[in-house]
């Protein structure tokens, strides 16, 4: 006499795999969060184009300002007798700048390296400076902004990137 055995109310492995599911969802998440990220990029490339590089009023005194000296802007700026409102508009305006543009790169693609978020605040932030500098926007070019800016990038990419992997994972 052939006796069965009872069927466990578990399906088998090869029966049940929830990992092509989670796979799925993941992928259509992150063609969503792609798109946000390119519509979002248009609206913030305009409104980082109107604040650093468009003209201001010229000061007519004929001379590019520009400053080369690293940390010589934020700290005559923390040592200025202007408020602490005025200090904190300055530094952290820059450091918030481009912080949208890391954040927006750590979104885009899990698998960006690290540095990343150095490379293209520093790359982007330069191109600024340049700009203000070669275009006689009759802004000053300093090199504390792009210090500032790329550190601001950067911070937000890795931000991004740990919320991501916390969030995913």
């Amino acid at each position: 006499m052939k006796v069965e055995q009872p069927s466990s109310s578990v399906p088998s492995s090869s029966e049940y795999s929830p990992e092509p599911a989670t796979a799925s969802r993941r992928a259509s998440h992150l063609k969503v969060v792609r798109a946000v990220c390119a519509v979002l990029a248009i609206p913030y490339a305009l409104a980082v184009n109107q604040l650093v590089l468009m003209p201001t009023i010229p000061t007519f005194n004929h001379v590019r300002p520009y400053n080369v000296v690293p940390f010589h802007s934020i700290l005559s700026i923390i040592s200025s007798d202007n408020s602490f409102a005025y200090k904190a508009y300055q530094l952290a305006g820059n450091l918030l700048l481009l912080a949208p543009l890391g954040a927006l790169a750590g979104l885009w693609s899990r698998r960006l390296p690290a540095w990343f978020g150095i490379v293209i605040g520093f790359a982007v932030s330069g191109a600024i400076e340049a700009h203000q500098y070669l275009a006689y926007t009759w802004r000053i070019a300093d090199i504390d902004d792009v210090l500032l800016n790329t550190l601001g990038c950067a911070i937000a990419f890795a931000m991004t990137r740990w919320f991501l992997r916390r969030r995913w994972t």
